[in-house]
């Protein structure tokens, strides 16, 4: 498989986030479940992600931002913690 990524800071507290992937060991079927053997059209992911501090981000994404695949469209929030040893 292979994705495209890039990330922007936006001042000094968040982060916009984009990836492509272009889903290349997927199977494209129509609504019919005709399967083709080529690759689908992949996936377009886009988020914000917050920095809280303390080592704190809080991120928000919303992955398959067109429904290119027809399965349907998630949102996520994760929570990370960064701190060193």
């Amino acid at each position: 498989n292979f994705y495209v990524g890039a990330d922007k800071t936006i001042g000094r507290d968040i982060t916009v986030v984009a990836e492509y992937n272009f889903g290349l060991n997927d199977n494209f079927s129509y609504a019919d479940s005709t399967m083709l053997s080529r690759p689908g059209p992949g996936f377009l992911n886009a988020g914000v992600k917050w920095s809280v501090g303390n080592g704190f981000t809080v991120e928000f994404d919303y992955k398959n931002l067109f429904n290119l695949r027809k399965t349907g469209s998630l949102r996520t929030i994760r929570i990370e913690y960064v701190q060193s040893m």
